[in-house]
């Protein structure tokens, strides 16, 4: 029987029963957490392959790593980094040495995004592409060496970028004012840009940021998931993840650079897509929750010779075995659509990244359907995908080091 026409027959067998109250408190079936241990079964199927290109050189206290949907704390020296991973430290820092040999060295209370890929400039026929590393600073302080290189550098923030002409410098972001000091080389940056060397950060502003706390709730939903070992649990996890991705790509819709506020709009609309599907997934798993109860409960009326309560929770099993069929076919629709916003995402298409996403929530949609009078639908599943906007921040600001150190050349002059 195809997808529509179980849909239909769905919509026809709940109208049937509508009368008949299945979660009735003398069974006690009753949407609850169990413990199911599939934490392998639940990783992403569709993991990303994304192309390595760093690892971690030295470790020193917290090291929070976000790639792709999976949060964790960074343990070794050693640990591979991929295109498009956060770095994010606490009481702590981290030494990143990139495949061609440039040093990133991130800060205490630091939260920043690593990229590397071929971009294109030029027009028509005189286009040409380029090798670019884009270094993304949300918050914090951190300092960039080139080395010998031969990747064009940008150091960016959610205010401005700066191309580097050199090999060695500290770019920071405090919330609202974006800070870039040179020891060696030059630098063209876009946005405003407050060119003196500047003190480590406190953890104030850290506190402050909407990314940096996303991206420690995304971290705390992944290690509640490993000591629960609850399937659902590994989905929230998953979700909160993509939120801080979200939220990462709202802070930068406000660049100064047309093209780093496009991506973003780009990765927020794409994230949603993604989201949609695991909010999918979330109702799926709770279906399959609420059916194991019930068919415990069926077990229970059976041993108590409560025939009355056999039958009531045999109907529930029924009820939630044709709302499981169903919701796992809409969750494979919403995956397919993720898939197709990734791919539009790859081809900076924001045109098909949306069309995905009306496919990904058209499957949600159904899911929260089937799942309708049957279990009371998760709060994840529930949060409103609404469009990429802004992120405002405080006004919060670094001190300024009164002696900055001597530089080799001559800085460019302020923007």
């Amino acid at each position: 029987m195809g997808y529509f026409r179980r849909r239909t027959w769905y919509v026809l067998l709940s109208f049937l029963e509508e009368a008949k109250t299945i979660m009735n408190a003398k069974f006690g079936i009753l949407p609850a957490c169990l413990v199911l241990f599939m934490a392998v079964l639940l990783s992403n199927p569709q993991t990303r392959a994304a192309k390595t290109i760093a690892n971690i050189a030295s470790l020193e206290g917290e090291v929070i790593i976000l790639s792709g949907e999976g949060v964790s704390m960074a343990t070794n020296v050693g640990q591979i980094l991929f295109d498009g991973d956060h770095i994010q430290t606490k009481r702590g820092k981290v030494q990143i040495t990139f495949n061609d040999g440039a040093i990133l060295s991130v800060k205490p209370f630091t939260s920043t995004m690593i990229l590397e890929r071929e971009e294109e400039s030029g027009f028509l026929v005189l286009k040409s592409k380029k090798a670019v590393r884009r270094i993304t600073c949300f918050v914090g302080k951190m300092r960039f060496e080139s080395g010998k290189s031969k990747r064009r550098n940008y150091l960016q923030s959610p205010t401005a970028v700066c191309e580097l002409r050199g090999s060695d410098a500290d770019f920071g972001y405090d919330n609202i004012n974006t800070y870039l000091g040179i020891y060696r080389g030059r630098a063209d940056c876009v946005g405003k840009v407050i060119r003196e060397f500047f003190a480590e950060p406190s953890i104030g502003p850290a506190m402050e940021n909407v990314v940096y706390r996303s991206l420690a709730r995304a971290y705390e939903s992944a290690e509640q998931a490993k000591a629960t070992g609850n399937a659902f649990d590994f989905v929230r996890a998953k979700i909160e993840a993509l939120q801080a991705t979200k939220i990462a790509a709202a802070a930068l819709l406000r660049n100064p650079d047309a093209a780093v506020a496009r991506e973003a709009e780009v990765v927020g609309v794409a994230t949603d897509a993604l989201m949609a599907a695991r909010q999918t997934e979330a109702i799926l798993e709770k279906l399959r929750e609420f059916r194991q109860k019930a068919e415990e409960a069926a077990k229970g009326a059976k041993a108590a010779g409560d025939e009355e309560g056999v039958r009531n929770a045999q109907q529930a099993v029924a009820e939630a075995d044709v709302a499981v069929e169903l919701t796992e076919e809409a969750a494979e629709e919403a995956e397919k659509a993720a898939e197709e916003a990734r791919k539009a995402t790859e081809e900076f298409d924001l045109k098909g990244v949306r069309n995905a996403i009306d496919k990904a929530k058209k499957a949600l949609d159904d899911a929260k359907y089937f799942a309708k009078g049957i279990i009371e639908l998760p709060k994840e599943a529930l949060r409103v995908l609404e469009p990429t906007k802004p992120v405002v921040e405080p006004k919060l600001e670094f001190p300024i080091q009164e002696e900055p150190p001597i530089q080799d050349t001559e800085p460019a002059s302020p923007v």
